[in-house]
């Protein structure tokens, strides 16, 4: 087993005691807990964006540049008004 130390932001040790109190789990659980659902969704977003990142340098043609992207979406919203 690994031993991490950091210094948490001012709320967080009060939160932590509150959910493992509720959970009835050591603080420890709930810290690993929560931190595979943040790494876990985290691997996800980078993976996405991989793919996205990936799908734009294979296919440059089916690409619209972000100015051109927003002023579709303005003058939808203005059509929608």
């Amino acid at each position: 087993m690994n031993t991490i130390t950091f210094r948490p932001a001012t709320d967080i040790p009060a939160s932590l005691e509150k959910v493992a109190a509720m959970l009835d789990r050591p603080k420890s659980w709930v810290i690993n807990e929560a931190l595979r659902s943040y790494l876990a969704t985290q691997a996800e977003l980078a993976q996405a964006i991989q793919a996205s990142l990936k799908f734009a340098d294979e296919h440059p043609d089916q690409m619209v540049p972000h100015a051109d992207a927003m002023a579709r979406l303005r003058a939808k919203a203005k059509a929608g008004d």
